[in-house]
């Protein structure tokens, strides 16, 4: 359970980054007013995330508070690589 808790936090973007991408994806997301959506997807998924990693204990017990918060900063992280790598020639 330990390997897991590099995937806390801000460990765990890519992992957020990966799901919105696979959402946009799956749900046919791209140049739709639904764009609008994605950054708060990422935060959404991003809290998830974090959620079912503190609760498999690889984290020990965090409140929810931490939980919140590490997984908000995680979905921001999200959204900021993806706007970084549209900005710097992705599509």
């Amino acid at each position: 359970m330990e390997e897991l808790s590099a995937y806390f936090g801000l460990g765990g973007a890519a992992v957020v980054f990966a799901l919105v991408e696979a959402l946009k994806r799956l749900l046919a997301l791209e140049d739709t007013i639904w764009m609008r959506v994605v950054p708060s997807a990422s935060i959404v998924l991003g809290i998830g995330w974090t959620a079912l990693i503190a609760t498999t204990g690889a984290v020990g017990s965090q409140s929810i508070p931490i939980i919140v918060v590490m997984g908000t900063l995680s979905g921001l992280a999200a959204s900021g690589l993806f706007s970084g790598s549209k900005a710097t020639g992705g599509k």
